[in-house]
């Protein structure tokens, strides 16, 4: 018997890709892509998320923004190209 996959609790349509880049004055630019369901909207948005995110961290990398969002419990998804790609 195979391994039970996850049960997808979303959609593809309900997803959007976005190129996280931001210049830091040790780590120099960094760039990364997520898959995310967050809105649009002032304070939930994924510009508001990555604003907090930044001095709570020292790990900047997808993984550890998306467990950033992740963390929030707000049903929000968040998740690294990578573990997308997997879930497919």
């Amino acid at each position: 018997m195979g391994k039970d996959k996850k049960r997808r609790i979303y959609s593809d349509d309900m997803l959007m890709e976005a190129v996280v880049e931001l210049n830091h004055k040790e780590e120099g630019k960094i760039s990364f892509k997520i898959i995310h369901n967050l809105p649009e909207v002032p304070g939930m948005c994924i510009d508001d998320a990555l604003q907090n995110w930044i001095p709570r961290t020292d790990t900047y990398t997808a993984k550890s923004f998306c467990d950033y969002i992740n963390s929030k419990k707000t049903g929000f998804i968040c998740m690294t190209e990578d573990a997308y790609n997997k879930e497919k």
